[in-house]
């Protein structure tokens, strides 16, 4: 049976009221996505069971323009990554698999500061580094290959 992406992406818009989610790497069990900050950005990891075809989520909390960032950094040649700003600003990524392939482990994402002269990197830099992460995770939904919401509890 092959996963129909559009009402995947569907059921998935239907899901993302589901709330603001942020997990820590230490509490991976099974399937996880976490947010992380990653030099002059954020990154969105991903880990696996091996469950999970398609998934959606939002990164909230940062201003993210065209240009800033990386879709699909380590998405396996069986998923494709699609990253867009939504209507709210929010940077909105989905990933599937026309094969149901199941999703790797791996980073989904890869957002960047916008360019700057040096000094203010280098200000940016330390400011990400005396504060937690700005960005959070929302509307995250999971999908097996019957198309069936498999998102962990705390994600939700």
């Amino acid at each position: 049976m092959r996963i129909n992406h559009r009402i995947l992406a569907a059921a998935a818009v239907v899901a993302l009221s589901a709330g603001a989610a942020h997990a820590d790497k230490g509490n991976a069990s099974g399937n996880d996505l976490w947010v992380q900050p990653s030099g002059n950005g954020y990154t969105v990891e991903y880990v696996s069971d091996g469950q999970v075809v398609g998934l959606q989520f939002d990164v909230k909390g940062i201003k993210v323009a065209e240009g800033q960032f990386q879709c699909g950094t380590s998405v396996a040649e069986s998923h494709i990554a699609n990253c867009t700003i939504n209507d709210e600003g929010n940077l909105r990524v989905i990933v599937f698999s026309m094969e149901n392939a199941p999703l790797p482990d791996g980073t989904l994402v890869t957002i960047t500061a916008p360019s700057r002269d040096q000094s203010k990197r280098m200000e940016l830099r330390q400011a990400s580094a005396d504060a937690a992460p700005a960005a959070q995770l929302a509307g995250v939904v999971l999908a097996d290959a019957q198309g069936v919401d498999i998102t962990p509890d705390h994600l939700k």
